[in-house]
Formats: structure tokens, C-alpha cells, sequence
């Protein structure tokens, strides 16, 4: 299950006057490290991403469970002084934000032909898993799908003569 995250972390400033003189700090994110909470290793990137559908990574979910995804930003600063030049300030600062517990659910939807018999061994499309079909069987593939530059067409299921069809 692919999941996107992304950050909205961009460099800003921050103003005040301190005695009299205008003071600005500004903030700027050198890194995002991204954590998916399920045990794979953390990634670490300059890109804050963007979401979907303009995102330039995303991460695969290795299996089904609750995940916190959790981005680390780490930042450089800078400071200015009544308009002096900006000067950098030694060192990094670090700010972590993180989602609410992500359910990770994952779905099989099998269109079943008529014939197949319910129970264990018996997968649901002709040619899944389970279910292999026999060649030549009228209305059933003569090769099992899903491999490379096979594609799956689920025989129309509202015409009469279809093995498929699903009218009564």
C-alpha cells in the first residue's frame, strides 16, 4: 500500500525589536527525515515533497498494521541586526511533527466464475491463484494470467452467454 507524506516546512523569518532595534531570525530546512513507523529505515532528503498526485517519492508499506508516520526537519539559522548583514548561528535545531496512528487495511476484490466451487483451493478470476482454469475451457484463458504483458479483461457479465454473467 503506497503512502505519500510530504512537509510544508519552508524557510522563514522570524521579527522582533529587542531595545529599540528591529531583530530577524531566519529559519531555513536543510533536511526531512521521513519515518513511516513500521521498522523499515527512515529516509532522509532535502525535498519537502508535495502532495499527491504532484509527489516525487512515496513509500510502499511493507505489510498491514497501525503506523505513526513521523517527518524530522532540520533546520540552519541565521540572524540580522538593524539591517547588518545576516550572520549564521553555529549549530542546527530540530522539529519533529506526527501523524495520528494510520490504519494500513489491504483489500481483495475476486470476480468468481459461476462453475468455481466454493472452499479452500478454489481462488476466485479463472487463472488466479487457486483457481488455474483449464485450457481450452470455452470462456477460461488458455495460459494463466499475470505474467508480464498479460492483461486481465473480465468477460462482460451482462450478456446471456457469458460464463461470467451475473443477470438470473
Amino acid at each position: 500500500m503506497p503512502v505519500v507524506a510530504a512537509t510544508t516546512a519552508r524557510q522563514h523569518v522570524v521579527s522582533a525589536e529587542i531595545l529599540g532595534y528591529p531583530f530577524h531570525v531566519r529559519f531555513t530546512p536543510i533536511s526531512h527525515t521521513y519515518d513511516y513507523g513500521d521498522a523499515t529505515d527512515p529516509m532522509t532528503t532535502s525535498d519537502p515533497n508535495s502532495p499527491y498526485p504532484n509527489n516525487r517519492f512515496w513509500h510502499e508499506w511493507p505489510r498491514t498494521g497501525t503506523f505513526t508516520i513521523s517527518i524530522t526537519t532540520t533546520w540552519s539559522g541565521a540572524y540580522q541586526v538593524a539591517g547588518s548583514p545576516w550572520v549564521d548561528v553555529e549549530g542546527t535545531l530540530t522539529t519533529t511533527v506526527s501523524s495520528e496512528p494510520q490504519q494500513v487495511s489491504e483489500y481483495h476484490i475476486l470476480l468468481k466464475h459461476p462453475n468455481t466451487p466454493d472452499g479452500p483451493g478454489h481462488g476466485g478470476y479463472p487463472g488466479t491463484p487457486g483457481n488455474p482454469g483449464t485450457p481450452g475451457t470455452p470462456g477460461l484463458p488458455d495460459h494463466q494470467p499475470g505474467r508480464p504483458g498479460d492483461t486481465i479483461t473480465p468477460p462482460d457479465p451482462t450478456r446471456k452467454d457469458s460464463p461470467y454473467s451475473f443477470m438470473p
